[in-house]
């Protein structure tokens, strides 16, 4: 080989190690090489021989290790690792379930209607935004901030729709609209946006029962039986045997019989209430479309929900129209000057079987506009008063078929009726209800509305804050009326002066039972009309304690009626024992009523009201109470306690007319 083969040889290998991890080989192995370069998969002829020198291993191989794992020590070691993985998961998810297990639950699934305050509202008699002295939505609407700021979840709205005003709005014309008094369309959905922009929401007096005898559907069809409205009325003959005779006995709620004769028709209507108000026929599809098309109107304006006052007495037993028989209870011992439509019993006239159909469909409509979260629940609330209250819990309806949320719960107004105020007459009206009131059930507190007395005139205004601590802290959902809030009484007013139907019917037998006194005009402040209007006159006349007693002297008074109803709202609202817990009754007697609120292992609650004039001290702690040694108090409705202060149970002092909410810890 030449010099300059060698050469070209040498500098060919010197390329070949340089490019290596340049290009990409494949490397041959052969018995003379370690490695042979190959170009293109082909070996190269003129390759250089590259020999490797292989580095041996000092560890273990394959066999070895095996080996050496399988010894008793390295397999110790394993099943020490492994026993002490799962004894510490097994450990971890033991302390978790124990965890889960003792902490206190939470009230579950609770819509917004259960644990919130509603508070019911006269719209005449609220606020007037235009000076022409009746209350109107604009009103209402400018006093929303003031409603939120007071704690309420929930604003219950009157009768708003077109009416003659015969019977407090509810004789109407037009089930779809809004009286002119009260504004427009437009306003209401006004109202309904600023209610809703403040975290609040809307509830709707609806009358299905009756219209007004100006109602279009009444003007037709009362001219003849034979046109498209004729049915749209309970109609019928008079008997065969009595010609020119009612169909029955049946009585009015406002007096007198229940028909009134159409000459045009030769037929009698019948209506619950006043003669201007004809029942309607809800058996007939026609109404029952022309009602279910009223509700959709307002739920698809956003309405939250209804109330529905007298809905046990929607539809008549109609099979017979068969005489209604004596209420012997009532002939021996009630003076019947007074209430003459209790006269009778009213077995074909209430709770009857249709009456539960038709509120069950109504559910599932009000249902379909409900979305999957509980604030989207659509309130359905049924007045069954007069009924039994084994009756009024069948208006809940059933688990397969479900009614109303709740029948409203009349039992606290009648406290103090003709009766002192004592612990065991709220014992009984409080538990016969509870009693009544199966499983999980909720149900409403209230103190007033439009047709009762009001609270202050009752039990007497040095009793307000205690009361209204009563309403808020038993198990269910409060709902206020308007007023009661600042301790308005009623109205003295001259019956000859009555705009109330059921007094100009008879003056002297329904006086007591007037609705004038318990609808005056809201008093905001001193000035004139008490900032109700800055018109020249009202609808109706004012108090005349308004000067003094208005929700601007009471806003920032610590001991007022009104601080105290906004102070105890919030710990209601928010305390898991007083959303969901049950009652116990702890001391009922004469003088007091004290019950205590406890759910799961949250903190409980007692409450202890005192009805006498005296301070009242009674040992509270022991087994027998189920209550600790002492407590903290969470809210006083007078000045002996202060929020935070430690109280002794065995030495617990109640002052005269005050309620005391104690948290103690279990």
């Amino acid at each position: 080989m030449s010099e300059n083969d060698v050469e070209k040889g040498g500098m060919e290998e010197e390329k070949a190690v340089e490019n290596h991890d340049e290009e990409t080989k494949d490397m041959l192995l052969d018995e003379k090489a370690d490695a042979v370069f190959t170009k293109d998969g082909a070996t190269d002829p003129g390759a250089v021989e590259v020999k490797f020198t292989a580095v041996k291993s000092s560890g273990l191989d394959k066999e070895q290790l095996m080996e050496q794992c399988n010894t008793p020590l390295w397999k110790g070691v394993r099943l020490a690792l492994l026993i002490a993985f799962w004894l510490s998961f097994l450990a971890m998810l033991v302390a978790v379930i124990v965890l889960i297990s003792t902490a206190p639950k939470c009230p579950s699934n609770q819509e917004w209607y259960q644990t919130g305050v509603s508070y019911q509202i006269f719209p005449r008699s609220f606020k007037d935004s235009d000076g022409d002295g009746h209350g109107d939505l604009k009103g209402i609407e400018s006093k929303v901030p003031y409603l939120q700021k007071l704690g309420i979840s929930a604003i219950w709205l009157g009768a708003i729709f077109p009416s003659p005003l015969e019977d407090m709005g509810r004789d109407v014309t037009n089930f779809t609209d809004v009286h002119e008094d009260y504004g427009t369309l437009d306003d209401f959905e006004s109202l309904l946006t600023k209610i809703h922009s403040e975290g609040l929401r809307l509830i709707m007096e609806f009358i299905p029962n009756h219209s007004s005898d100006q109602h279009p559907w009444f003007e037709m069809s009362k001219m003849s039986k034979n046109n498209p409205y004729s049915d749209y009325y309970v109609w019928e003959d008079s008997p065969g045997d009595k010609p020119g005779q009612p169909p029955s006995n049946w009585l009015s709620r406002y007096g007198g019989p229940a028909w009134t004769y159409v000459a045009d028709r030769d037929q009698w209507y019948l209506h619950t209430f006043g003669a201007n108000e004809p029942d309607l026929n809800l058996r007939t599809e026609n109404v029952t479309t022309e009602i279910n098309n009223a509700l959709k109107f307002w739920l698809e304006l956003g309405v939250d929900g209804f109330y529905i006052p007298h809905a046990n007495q929607l539809i008549e037993n109609s099979n017979s129209y068969r005489d209604e028989q004596d209420n012997i209870y009532f002939k021996s011992h009630v003076n019947d000057t007074k209430t003459p439509y209790d006269k009778l019993l009213h077995n074909n006239t209430r709770d009857q079987p249709e009456t539960h159909e038709l509120l069950a469909k109504w559910r599932n409509l009000l249902s379909g506009y409900a979305g999957p979260d509980t604030d989207d629940h659509r309130l359905l609330v049924v007045d069954a008063s007069m009924s039994s209250i084994s009756n009024q819990m069948e208006y809940y309806g059933s688990k397969k078929k479900r009614e109303a949320d709740y029948p409203y719960n009349f039992q606290l107004m009648n406290l103090c009726q003709g009766v002192s105020l004592t612990g065991t007459q709220i014992s009984s009206m409080v538990q016969s209800w509870l009693k009544a009131k199966s499983g999980a059930r909720i149900t409403n507190w209230a103190l007033g509305d439009s047709d009762h007395t009001r609270v202050s005139t009752r039990c007497g205004r040095h009793m307000l804050k205690a009361l209204n601590t009563l309403m808020l802290t038993l198990p269910g959902s409060a709902t206020a009326y308007y007023g009661d809030e600042i301790g308005i009484e009623d109205l003295e007013i001259d019956s000859s002066k009555s705009f109330d139907p059921s007094v100009r019917v008879n003056t002297v037998v329904y006086y007591n039972m007037t609705r004038d006194r318990f609808v005056s005009p809201m008093q905001w402040s001193s000035d004139n009309l008490g900032g109700f209007s800055n018109g020249s006159e009202s609808w109706a006349p004012l108090n005349a304690d308004f000067a003094t007693t208005n929700v601007e002297s009471q806003e920032n008074d610590t001991n007022s009626v009104l601080y105290k109803f906004k102070e105890l709202i919030p710990l209601v609202r928010s305390e898991p024992s007083l959303v969901g817990g049950g009652l116990r009754e702890i001391m009922v007697n004469d003088k007091v009523y004290y019950f205590s609120r406890v759910f799961d292992r949250w903190p409980g609650y007692l409450v202890a009201i005192n009805f006498n004039e005296v301070p009242y001290l009674q040992e509270l702690g022991g087994i027998s109470t189920g209550l600790p040694g002492s407590g903290t108090v969470a809210f006083s409705s007078n000045s002996r306690y202060t929020p935070g202060e430690n109280v002794d149970f065995n030495k617990l002092t109640i002052d005269p007319y005050e309620a005391v909410v104690i948290k103690f810890e279990r």
